[in-house]
């Protein structure tokens, strides 16, 4: 997708008119994804996960490289989730055991954002932390806001950023906050809590290295 500058006074218009419809918007995207994801041994790369709710499958992912999977799962799945609905996971078809147990929220991530789940499949799961983006400027980066209490927010980029920038200048705490850009009627969803890539790795496809385009609404719980 090609991205198009936008001069200050576009911009200042584009996020008057974003907050002035906040509320609508956070309300009818209140439909962000729950993202189911984790980490480590017994896994091996190139392992099939799936997650289901109800016997029904909602999502699949293949276990990459690094022994990382991340499945997003939107409202309108097949699956057709509810809030608080218990999921399940599989591995290779097998039903594995996951800890602690998971449940789809609207933009729900598991309890350990850095880690995700923790599958066992007769082994321990490790970690691989990774390092923290170091956040720059954030005077002026946004209009909007996040509730700190809890619930949904929206924001606008005014300046093309650094997405950890973007995360600093919401004032939510990054080991707990997710952010959530639709891309084409999807969403693709930015953790910057977790050490697991795959998380946001369709999120830095569209954004590569992070650079968050002038005029990107995106939406957020802390």
């Amino acid at each position: 997708m090609r991205w198009f500058p936008l001069t200050a006074a576009l911009v200042a218009a584009f996020a008057a008119v974003v907050l002035a419809v906040a509320p609508q918007s956070v309300s009818a995207q209140s439909s962000a994804p729950a993202v189911f994801y984790g980490k480590g041994a017994p896994l091996v790369a190139g392992d099939k996960i799936a997650v289901l709710i109800g016997g029904a499958t909602c999502g699949t992912a293949t276990v990459n490289g690094n022994l990382e999977w991340a499945v997003s799962v939107a409202a309108g799945a097949s699956c057709l989730p509810t809030e608080g609905a218990t999921a399940s996971v599989t591995v290779n078809g097998s039903v594995a055991t996951v800890t602690p147990t998971p449940v789809w929220k609207v933009g729900g991530t598991p309890p350990d954002v850095a880690n995700g789940y923790k599958i066992t499949l007769g082994g321990t799961a490790t970690t691989n932390p990774t390092a923290t983006p170091v956040a720059g400027n954030t005077s002026n980066l946004i209009s909007g806001s996040i509730p700190k209490a809890g619930g949904f927010g929206i924001v606008a980029v005014l300046q093309q950023a650094k997405i950890g920038d973007v995360v600093t200048a919401t004032g939510c705490p990054a080991a707990s906050m997710s952010l959530f850009a639709t891309v084409g009627g999807s969403f693709v969803t930015y953790v910057p809590g977790t050490t697991i890539a795959a998380v946001n790795a369709a999120f830095l496809a569209q954004f590569p290295d992070g650079a968050v385009p002038t005029g990107t609404a995106l939406i957020g719980k802390c």
